[in-house]
C-alpha cells in the first residue's frame, strides 16, 4: 500500500512530534550547569560565546528571545534547542524515505521508528533537553544531507548549491559538522558531467559567503561585553576564535595503544544510542547499500571515517555529539537492511518491523532516566548560594563552568543581584580590565594578574569561588595575598555555611547523566567535606568518599583527575595520589590520558617528600615518553635536591636553571635558584631571581629577611 503526499507528510510530522514530547517532558526549566548559562547570556544580550563564538546560534537564539518576550529566556532557549532536535529527528525520518524509496507504510514505519530512536539516543536526546549548539548542528548535518544526495538522484545544480550554502552556514554553528565536507566534495565530483566551471566557483563562493558571518565576532566586542574570548577584534584573538585553538590542548600525540580504549569509547557511545546489538545491523546494511549503489554507500561511508578520524585524538570532555554525523549513518545503514527485509517475505517484513520498534523503545526507556532533567535546579541554587556569600557591593570571581557560567547568566540577564559584579575566567578577561581601568596597561593579561591587583587596589569586598577546577592554581597563587590584605573580604565558597542551609540536595545527588552534573555534585561534596573534616566531624569523610564514588561511577578520567586537583590544591596529598591511583585503575584509559595521570602522581609524590617512588613513576613516565618535560623537571628537582644534600651547589644551581628553562613560570624555583647564589656569593645573580619573585608578589616577606 503506498501513501498520498499529505499521509507522507502526516508521517514526518510524526517524527517531529514524538521525540518533540518527550524532549519537553524532560526539559530542564532554568539555566543547567556547563555551557547552558554562557550560551543563554550569549544568545540573550548579543555577547561572544567560547570558539568558535557559534555566531549563527547567538543570533538566532536573540531572534528567538525577543519574540518569546513573555518566557524566562533561558526557558524559551532551552525550548529553542529541544525544537531543533526534533526537526532534526523529521529530517532523519526524510533522509531514511529517500535513501531506501520507502512509500510503503512498512517501510514508513520502520523508518519512523529508526528517526524516533536516533533522536531519543542519549546523545541528541541530552543536548535537546538544554541550550546547546548540537542540535542546530544535527539539524544542519542532515539537511546537507538530504540535499546532497537529492542532487546525486536527480543531479539538478541546484540542490549541489543549496548544499554549499547550507554548509557554510553550519560552519557558523559548529565545526563538527565540517565531516560532511568530503561528502559534498565526492558527491561533486561523481556528477561532474553535470557541472560546469562556473558552477563549481558558485559553489565555493555559496560555502564562503555565509562565513561572512564571524564578522560578527569582530565587530560586536565594540560595545563592552560582558563575554569577549580572547578579545576577536586583535588578528590573534579572532583566530583563536575562527580555528578554536583553544581546544589544541586536548588533542592528544597519537599512540598505537589508544586503539583499543578509542573503540571500547565507542562502543560505550552506540550501547546507549541504537541498543548494541541493533548497531551490529549496519555493517550488513552498509553492505546492502554498496551492492545497490557504490557511490552513495561511499559518500556516506566517508562521512564516518572522516568524522572518527578527526576525533580519534580529540579528547574534549563533551567528545560524545561530535560523533552525531556518524550516528546519523548508523541509522541509514540499519534501515537500508530492515527495509530490504520488507521485500523478502511477510515474515521478515513483520521480523524488519519488530526490530526497528524493539529499537526505539529500548532506546527511549533506557535513555529516559539519564535524559529526564526537568527536575534540575542545581546549577541555578549553586549560583545563588555563592551570590548569599556576596556583602552588598562585592565582587564575586568564579572559576569554573559550573559556578561561573549560571553566576553569569543570572546576573547579567536576570538581574539577580544588580548590586554586585560577576567575573569569570577568560571570558570576562577583556571586561574585568577595563572595568579596573587597565585596558591599555601592559602586563595584565591573565586573570591571575587581575586578581592580584584588585586584591591590592579595590575597596569593595571580594569573594573568590574555589571549586575543583582547571584553574585551581589561579586561585592558589593569589592565597597569600588575602589572608594579608585588609582590603579583602574573602571567604571559600564553601565556608562558614552549615550544610543544612544549603538549597542544593547534596546529600542525595539525584541520577546523573553527564559529567558536567557530576561535577556540580562534587563540588559541594569537597567543599562541604573540608570544611567538617577541620571541625572534626566524620561526616566529612563520608562526603569525600561520596565525591569519590560519583566520580568513579562516570568511569571518567577527566573527573578523576579534577578530583586529585581538589585534594592537591587542598594540600592533603595523601587523598591526590589515592585519587590518582584510582583513577590509573580504570581499564579503557589512552596514552595520553595515563601518562597525565602519572606525571600528576610523581608531582604529588614529590611534594610528599617520597623520592624512591618519585623516581619509579617518573622513570616510568620516560619510557612512555621520553620527552616528558613533567618528568625532566621532576628529576632535575631530586638531582638538584642531592646535590645541596651533598653540598655540590653549583651542581644544584645548573639543576635549577635546566628547571626554569622548562618551566620559567615556577617562582619557587627563582627563589631557590636565588637563596643558591645567594650562598655562592653571587649577589647580583640573586637578586635578579628575587627581584622576578617580587615582581609577582611571590614570598616577599621570606625574600626581605634573606636579603638582610
Amino acid at each position: 500500500m503506498r501513501l498520498s503526499r499529505s499521509s507522507a507528510a502526516l508521517w514526518t510530522l510524526l517524527a517531529a512530534l514524538i521525540p518533540l514530547v518527550l524532549y519537553l517532558w524532560t526539559l530542564c526549566p532554568t539555566v543547567y550547569c556547563g555551557d547552558g548559562g554562557e550560551l543563554g547570556l550569549a544568545a540573550t544580550t548579543l555577547q561572544i560565546s567560547h570558539p568558535p563564538g557559534y555566531p549563527l546560534l547567538t543570533n538566532f537564539g536573540h531572534v528567538w528571545t525577543i519574540i518569546f518576550f513573555f518566557l524566562r529566556p533561558i526557558l524559551a532557549l532551552n525550548i529553542l534547542s529541544a525544537l531543533f532536535a526534533a526537526m532534526a529527528a523529521a529530517c532523519v525520518y526524510v533522509l531514511l524515505t529517500i535513501i531506501t524509496d520507502g512509500a510503503a507504510t512498512s517501510q514508513r514505519l520502520i523508518n519512523l521508528a529508526l528517526a524516533t530512536a536516533f533522536a531519543l539516543g542519549q546523545t541528541l536526546w541530552s543536548v535537546a533537553t538544554n541550550f546547546e549548539v548540537y542540535s542546530l548542528a544535527a539539524l544542519m548535518a542532515v539537511l546537507i544531507a538530504i540535499m546532497l544526495i537529492r542532487f546525486y538522484q536527480s543531479k539538478d545544480r541546484r540542490l549541489l548549491l543549496l548544499a554549499c550554502y547550507l554548509f557554510g552556514l553550519a560552519l557558523c554553528n559548529h565545526l563538527s559538522v565540517g565531516s560532511l565536507g568530503i561528502m559534498l566534495l565526492m558527491a561533486a565530483w561523481f556528477c561532474r558531467e553535470n557541472l560546469s566551471i562556473g558552477d563549481w566557483l558558485l559553489g565555493l563562493a555559496l560555502i564562503l559567503l555565509p562565513l561572512t558571518f564571524y564578522g560578527y565576532l569582530y565587530v560586536r566586542p565594540s560595545f563592552n561585553l560582558v563575554l569577549d574570548w580572547y578579545d576577536p577584534q586583535t588578528f590573534w584573538g579572532l583566530k583563536q576564535h575562527l580555528f578554536a585553538q583553544t581546544y589544541h590542548r586536548y588533542i592528544a600525540t597519537p599512540h598505537l595503544s589508544d586503539i583499543i580504549p578509542y573503540f571500547i569509547g565507542l562502543v560505550r557511545l552506540l550501547s546507549h544510542e541504537l541498543v548494541l546489538p541493533f548497531t551490529a545491523l549496519s555493517l550488513p546494511g552498509a553492505f546492502l547499500q554498496y551492492r545497490r549503489d557504490h557511490k552513495l554507500a561511499m559518500m556516506l561511508l566517508s562521512i564516518v571515517i572522516v568524522n572518527c578520524g578527526l576525533n580519534f585524538n580529540y579528547l574534549i570532555p563533551d567528545i560524545t555529539p561530535y560523533f552525531l554525523p556518524s550516528l546519523l549513518i548508523a541509522v541509514v545503514w540499519i534501515a537500508e537492511l530492515l527495509n530490504w527485509l520488507t521485500q523478502r517475505s511477510r515474515i521478515w517484513s513483520g521480523a524488519a518491523i519488530a526490530s526497528a520498534l524493539v529499537i526505539t523503545i529500548v532506546a527511549a526507556a533506557g535513555n529516559f532516566a539519564r535524559c529526564d532533567i526537568s527536575d534540575r535546579y542545581s546549577a541555578e541554587q549553586y549560583a545563588q548560594d555563592l551570590f548569599e556569600r556576596v556583602p552588598e557591593g562585592g565582587i564575586l570571581f568564579c572559576g569554573t563552568d559550573n559556578s561561573m557560567f549560571p553566576a553569569l547568566y543570572l546576573h547579567y540577564v536576570e538581574n539577580y543581584r544588580p548590586d554586585c559584579k560577576v567575573y569569570g575566567h577568560l571570558p570576562t578577561l577583556t571586561r574585568l580590565r577595563n572595568d579596573l581601568g587597565l585596558g591599555t596597561t601592559p602586563g595584565f593579561n591573565t586573570f591571575p594578574d587581575l586578581m592580584h591587583y584588585a586584591v591590592a587596589h579595590v575597596e569593595a569586598p571580594l569573594v573568590f569561588a574555589r571549586e575543583p577546577m582547571q584553574y585551581i592554581n589561579d586561585f592558589r597563587t593569589i592565597l597569600p595575598t588575602l589572608f594579608s590584605s585588609g582590603l579583602v573580604y574573602y571567604r571559600d565558597s564553601g565556608s562558614q555555611v552549615l550544610p543544612k542551609s544549603m538549597h542544593v540536595n547534596w546529600r542525595h545527588p539525584p541520577r546523573l547523566y553527564d559529567q558536567k552534573e557530576a561535577v556540580l555534585y562534587v563540588t559541594y561534596d569537597l567543599l562541604n567535606g573540608e570544611e567538617l573534616v577541620k571541625l572534626g566531624d566524620p561526616e566529612g569523610e563520608r562526603l569525600w568518599a561520596q565525591a569519590a564514588e560519583i566520580i568513579y561511577a562516570q568511569e571518567s578520567y577527566v573527573l578523576s583527575h579534577q578530583l586529585s586537583a581538589y585534594f592537591i590544591g587542598a594540600e592533603n596529598l595523601r587523598l591526590a595520589s589515592k585519587a590518582l591511583e584510582q583513577g590509573l585503575a580504570l581499564g579503557d584509559l589512552r596514552f595520553d590520558q595515563r601518562l597525565r595521570l602519572l606525571e600528576s602522581l610523581g608531582s604529588v609524590a614529590f611534594e610528599s617528600g617520597d623520592e624512591k617512588k618519585t623516581k619509579e613513576i617518573f622513570e616510568q613516565v620516560e619510557r612512555m615518553e621520553p620527552n616528558s618535560t613533567v618528568a625532566k623537571y621532576h628529576v632535575l628537582a631530586l638531582a638538584a635536591g642531592t646535590a645541596i644534600h651533598s653540598n655540590r651547589l653549583n651542581d644544584a644551581i645548573a639543576a635549577y636553571r635546566q628547571m626554569l628553562q622548562l618551566y620559567p613560570q615556577q617562582r619557587e624555583v627563582n627563589l631557590q635558584l636565588g637563596k643558591l647564589l645567594l650562598q655562592t656569593g653571587d649577589t647580583v645573580a640573586a637578586e635578579e631571581m628575587f627581584d622576578i619573585c617580587i615582581k609577582d608578589n611571590y614570598r616577599v616577606d621570606f625574600i626581605h629577611k634573606l636579603l638582610k
